[in-house]
């Protein structure tokens, strides 16, 4: 039956979920939280995007990895199409919401694909539940070099400005190298689409969670790959210390969003690390 629009769009509800569009919407503690499901198989992949940005971010590896298994992405609460409450985002709560998704999804286990702050909440998931069974971060925000760090807390700081200044054009600049205008222009839409107290609170547990980056990163004792682009927010060494069976893959011509600029390539690591990992089940 129809329902209620969501921005604009004519919805339909079944079996208690609300279909947008080709995104499915279900309630999380009252918090409404958008995906979408591909593919098919015996196995999942999850697909965690950036902080500010939504699951476009991850539609290229989404269309790829449908072709050899079930893929779920969605928008992060206060991303995208979910919804955006006023309240504290740290990456524990993020971490809860997926882990929810997973659950009323019927996954009990998934190779998690978290792309810059995805991966930390890949990394949160991998410590708190059984859920992980390999994760892929994409240039992670873990160990992070000071100069990350005076970006983040210059952005947190206009944030906090009465009338702050859009930061989507600024973060797209430093987060692409030469993307092209449709990849920008997404870019920039979901930016805009995520309220400046979204940002500013995850930033913030950023900043404070990265003092736990090397208990995390030692709690994951699965199979790990970290994709890194030209110009990294961490110090892979750090990561490889403390989680020495990491293998770690180098794009090139890229910066933080190689999901979106080197797909291909991205795409090609995901599915050898994959065949590597699980030899006896590959791909």
């Amino acid at each position: 039956m129809l329902s209620i629009p969501v921005n604009g769009q004519p919805t339909k509800k079944i079996n208690n979920r609300t279909y947008i569009q080709g995104m499915e919407r279900i309630s999380c503690a009252g918090v409404n939280l958008s995906y979408k499901v591909g593919g098919q198989g015996k196995r999942t992949f999850v697909l965690i995007h950036n902080a500010g940005g939504s699951h476009q971010f991850l539609d290229k590896q989404f269309d790829y990895l449908s072709q050899f298994g079930r893929v779920v992405a969605l928008d992060l609460r206060g991303h995208g199409e979910s919804d955006k409450p006023q309240q504290d985002y740290s990456v524990e709560g993020y971490a809860d919401d997926v882990a929810y998704l997973c659950h009323e999804n019927g996954i009990e286990t998934a190779i998690f694909v978290g792309l810059n702050y995805g991966s930390n909440i890949s990394v949160s998931l991998a410590n708190r539940t059984s859920l992980a069974s390999a994760l892929v971060l994409i240039d992670p925000p873990m160990f992070m070099d000071s100069w990350v760090v005076k970006m983040l807390e210059a952005y947190v700081k206009e944030l906090h400005a009465p009338q702050p200044k859009g930061l989507a054009a600024t973060v797209v600049e430093e987060a692409m190298l030469q993307a092209t205008p449709e990849d920008k222009q997404m870019a920039m839409q979901a930016y805009d689409m995520t309220e400046s107290y979204v940002v500013r609170s995850t930033y913030e547990n950023l900043l404070k969670e990265d003092e736990s980056s090397a208990t995390q990163i030692k709690g994951c004792t699965m199979p790990v790959l970290l994709i890194r682009p030209d110009k990294s927010f961490s110090s892979s060494g750090a990561l490889q210390r403390h989680c020495p069976h990491m293998v770690v893959g180098q794009v090139v011509g890229s910066s933080h969003w190689a999901s979106v600029e080197v797909a291909d390539q991205v795409n090609a690591m995901i599915r050898r690390f994959v065949e590597v990992q699980f030899a006896a089940d590959a791909l």
